[in-house]
């Protein structure tokens, strides 16, 4: 009988360290490392590395390595050692230098720079906001550390601050007049303190006499040493002109509605006491206008004049009239026909509108157009009145053999054109059988002058 027995284990290697790290593996001091080599089955037969080590620089070492072989194998284990012994630099110092003067003149906040150029920077102070006035030393709690553990406290830092600005207070040399008006120019004296950073010499003001005229603000100002600055500023005013009106109305209004005006007033100096606008007359159509009146607060009196346009109220029914942007295709000869609707701003009929001018103007076409789809209205020029402020012009419109493009327009009494433009080509033919009776030659007509019915004519 045979016994046969196998190492199938390689040798442990492991390393023996010398120190105990502080945080993250570092150590703070000298480390020393050996190694140790076991086997429990056969002799271990080599060894490549495996030397006593000692690490003595700050930072990282290079990578230590142990390999050990038996009849079970190759063992092997490395390390690297982190010494680090310098605690963290810190610098304190306010987030915003101080003045030119030293000083500070406004809350500071003191921040703290932290750096570790080894194992870096684990926690650093964080910042202080310093209210206190004068000079203040501050230094904070709390400690800088790395990641090895060292750990330092700030240096202090002497701090001027001052957050009070000056004291600057004025006096004048007699009260006003009316409405807080100087008929005569005031004199205005000054004085000034500070009680922290102190004022340099002529800080405060001189005295300064007033004589301008009109409304204005006398600006005075003092700056202390830390450079905060209070200012004063006193109204005087001296007033010989009446306000000016700038009148804004609408141009044009529907008969019967209620608008206004406004006056719009200003004045340079006292300032507009009261403004107002007479009442807009909308009863009937035509040009009219409306008067406007200010007052200055020392009781000039401006006054100024607009004019402004009734028109009626006016609905088309219809297109091409419903949309006079837009340009509409026919086909010639054929009617095109105006509807409308005109009443006052609430909606009442204008039943005895007078149609002054129809007219058909020859333009250069735009681009594009869409097909005039209403229906013709006859063969004749007419201005008919339907009845409840409904009125309708029809155009009779001939192929004078070229395309060309008409704006047409209907003017009412109250001076206002309405208006529609329309491209005007010959009707197609249809080819291959019998001609169409609506697409047979048709005489050319010429653009008559509509027949106005005597009671739509203006009186």
């Amino acid at each position: 009988t045979w016994r046969i027995q196998a190492d199938v284990s390689p040798p442990v290697v492991r390393a023996l360290i010398d120190g105990s790290p502080t945080l993250a593996s570092w150590y703070t001091s000298d480390v020393a490392l050996d190694w140790e080599v076991s086997d429990s089955q056969t002799p271990v037969t080599g060894r490549i590395g495996c030397e006593p080590f000692v690490w003595r620089e700050e930072g990282t070492s290079p990578i230590q390595s142990c390999e050990a072989t038996s009849a079970g194998g190759t063992g092997r284990a490395q390390v690297v050692l982190s010494k680090d012994s310098v605690p963290p630099v810190v610098v304190a110092a306010p987030t915003v230098p101080a003045g030119a003067s030293g000083w500070h003149n406004n809350v500071v906040r003191v921040v703290h720079a932290c750096t570790d150029a080894t194992s870096g920077v684990r926690t650093c102070p964080p910042s202080e906001i310093v209210t206190g006035e004068g000079t203040q030393v501050v230094q904070s709690t709390q400690l800088a550390m790395d990641h090895a553990g060292n750990a330092v406290r700030p240096s202090p830092i002497v701090l001027k601050i001052d957050l009070a600005s000056p004291q600057l207070t004025w006096r004048v040399s007699h009260p006003a007049d009316i409405n807080g008006w100087h008929r005569v120019p005031p004199v205005v004296e000054f004085s000034c303190s500070d009680a922290v950073s102190g004022l340099a010499p002529g800080a405060c003001p001189e005295p300064v006499t007033v004589s301008s005229e009109g409304a204005q603000f006398l600006t005075r100002s003092v700056t202390d040493i830390a450079g905060l600055t209070s200012s004063v500023t006193m109204p005087f005013s001296i007033d010989l002109s009446p306000p000016t009106l700038a009148i804004s109305l609408p141009a044009k209004v529907v008969l019967g509605s209620r608008p206004t005006a406004s006056a719009n007033a200003s004045d340079l100096y006292s300032g507009v006491a009261s403004q107002s606008c007479s009442t807009m007359d909308t009863s009937t159509i035509g040009r009219k206008s409306v008067t406007c009146t200010a007052v200055d607060r020392v009781g000039h009196v401006g006054t100024a004049t607009a004019t402004y346009d009734v028109v009626y109220g006016f609905t088309a029914s219809n297109a091409p009239l419903s949309n006079p942007a837009q340009l509409y295709v026919i086909e010639a000869p054929r009617s095109v026909v105006f509807d409308w609707r005109v009443h006052d701003a609430a909606g009442h009929a204008i039943t005895h509108a007078a149609v002054v001018a129809a007219d058909a103007t020859e333009i250069a076409c735009p681009a594009g157009g869409v097909p005039l789809m209403v229906a013709p209205g006859g063969e004749t020029d007419t201005i008919e009145n339907l009845g409840d402020g409904r009125y309708r012009r029809n155009w009779w419109i001939n192929y004078t053999g070229k395309v060309r493009c008409l704006r047409l327009s209907v003017t009412l009494d109250d001076g206002q054109p309405r208006s529609a433009i329309v491209r005007v080509q010959p009707k197609r033919r249809v080819t291959g059988g019998p001609k169409p009776a609506d697409l047979a030659p048709q005489r050319p007509k010429p653009l008559a002058t509509p027949r106005i019915p005597a009671h739509m004519r203006k009186r």
